[in-house]
């Protein structure tokens, strides 16, 4: 009897100790998994790819993790001794309270600001903050993340569709301006007609055309820089690119830089496109005008060729033996150092404000030569100034090509429908295709010129038409009139349309393709080329 009591009270008092031992148990294990999700979660904040800040009402920081650090060039200790206000100059002293207020009852907020780190750059950040209550105490959960990059791209996009809207602006001002020109160098031909060539009126009326010529350059010079289109490599003389990106920048220099050109003119014929190369050019050259803004100074360019016996290696690339077109373009500027040179073609590196440039300029420049399969080199000297030197494939075998340029006119005699709605071209192009031969008949309006051309298809040889009319199109009428004939050859003019080109006016079969203004002479070869074509 005595020996059961014992074991009773014994096994009485063993059941609440057990109890209080598995609970027990349970706690350090809940504490231990509590503190193992405390490390983790201290871990993953500490090595965030975002700054990480816990901060006070008084505006202390009292935690920041590594990125907040590398971002900003400071140690965690100098970090913890410092303010808001001090890495971000947005939230001075005075306006934090009000922010404090506005936190607590918002609850949470994402915003854009901008970081000071220790060397004195500021970059923008986007910034995600929560407000948090501990343990009684209220502070700021903020991550902060550099969106330097994201500015870069946006402000790129920014300039791509200014770039379209410019384009759209440019072919509607090109077209009408186009259209003056063709009638001034119309007329301007039409008198030259009526004077003798050693004549001093002759002589005047020529440097009209010379000024007109480069006024119809200029514009498609712009029309070339603001249009997008598939980038078509052809064989270029490429001294031609470089002079006509010369006239282009001619016009914006300030009379402080002096543009020093000398060239070959021959044997320097590129496979390349065109207007990527004018980007080439014109991105190298805005930059030495930048480097000589303040001072003034010499743009300085030398084209020559260069033939390479052993392989030639640049920074970026490595350029195989062979013939190539050698263009140097050196400027009197700052010039720059060996840490910039070392980063020059990075995409996004750029040592200008951000109002000046993206840090995308010579990175494009890269690539587009790359693409090319030529090469940039640069030098420059602190104070004295940079030269850059391009390289592009040299093609021998078209040289001759480009020899017969000023070929010969002989005098026609077919007989062309000549269709614009402008009076002024319709008035004096007509008698200066009758200068070389032909006899035309012209019309103003569309549907007139297609019932002329019904009544009597076969007494036209040639069909000369603008595009961009009131009525119907150069296209539309191209098409009406090869339902009457369709082999009937068809010559298509434009001063500038978004709704056609030399490759679409190719692919609906049209003959010849013709940019306004166009002179008589220029026309006169054109129709003589189609016309021995036909022939054979």
């Amino acid at each position: 009897g005595n020996l059961s009591y014992i074991m009773k009270d014994n096994l009485l008092r063993l059941v609440p100790a057990v109890e209080r031992e598995l609970g027990e148990a349970q706690e350090r294990r809940l504490r231990r998994q509590a503190e193992q999700a405390l490390r983790l979660t201290q871990f993953t904040v500490d090595r965030s790819a975002d700054a990480a800040f816990w901060i006070s009402q008084d505006a202390r920081l009292f935690y920041v993790n590594e990125a907040a650090c590398r971002s900003l060039g400071y140690t965690r200790n100098e970090l913890l001794t410092m303010r808001v206000h001090d890495i971000d100059p947005g939230f001075p002293p005075a306006v934090w309270q009000a922010h404090w207020q506005q936190l607590r009852q918002q609850g949470s907020r994402t915003f854009e600001s901008q970081h000071r780190a220790r060397c004195g750059d500021v970059f923008p950040v986007e910034i995600t903050v929560n407000y948090l209550t501990y343990e009684g105490q209220e502070y700021h959960c903020v991550f902060a993340r550099d969106i330097t990059e994201r500015k870069s791209l946006e402000a790129q996009l920014r300039q791509a569709q200014k770039m379209e809207a410019i384009g759209t602006l440019a072919g509607g001002i090109a077209h009408d301006f186009n259209n003056i020109l063709a009638a001034i160098m119309g007329f301007t031909e039409l008198t030259q007609l009526m004077v003798r060539q050693e004549s001093t009126v002759w002589q005047n009326l020529q440097q009209v055309q010379i000024a007109s010529q480069r006024a119809k350059a200029l514009v498609q010079q712009i029309l070339a820089f603001s249009r997008q289109h598939s980038h078509e490599r052809n064989p270029v003389p490429f001294h031609t690119i470089v002079q006509e990106v010369l006239r282009l920048l001619q016009a914006s220099l300030p009379t402080t830089i002096v543009i020093d050109y000398q060239g070959i003119e021959q044997a320097d014929v590129v496979l390349a496109d065109s207007t990527q190369l004018h980007q080439v050019l014109m991105n190298i050259c805005t930059n030495a005008e930048y480097a000589m803004r303040e001072m003034g100074g010499t743009l300085e360019l030398r084209l020559h060729t260069a033939d390479i016996d052993i392989p030639l290696v640049t920074r970026r690339a490595t350029l195989p033996p062979g013939a190539y077109v050698r263009l140097s373009i050196r400027d009197t500027g700052c010039g720059m150092g060996a840490d910039v040179l070392e980063r020059i073609f990075e995409p996004f590196y750029t040592t200008k404000p951000q109002s000046d440039g993206t840090g995308m300029g010579l990175a494009v420049v890269h690539g587009i030569m790359a693409e090319h399969h030529g090469a940039v080199t640069v030098e420059s000297i602190v104070g004295k100034g940079s030269t850059f030197t391009l390289y592009l494939p040299r093609l021998t075998e078209f040289d001759s090509i480009y020899a017969g340029a000023g070929d010969t006119i002989v005098q026609g005699q077919a007989r062309i429908l000549f269709v614009d709605d402008e009076p002024s071209i319709v008035q004096t192009t007509p008698i200066l295709l009758q200068h070389f031969g032909y006899e035309v008949t012209s019309n103003t309006r569309s549907r007139e010129a297609i019932e002329r051309f019904r009544s009597n298809p076969e007494y036209f040889d040639l069909v000369i038409t603008d595009q961009t009319m009131p009525e119907i199109t150069g296209k539309e009428l191209a098409s009406a009139l090869r339902r009457i004939r369709p082999d009937i050859p068809i010559i298509l003019c434009t001063g500038f349309s978004h709704m056609v080109s030399a490759e679409s006016a190719q692919a609906l079969g049209i003959d010849a393709f013709c940019l306004k203004p166009v002179t008589a002479q220029e026309l006169a070869q054109t129709i003589q080329k189609i016309l021995a074509q036909r022939a054979s």
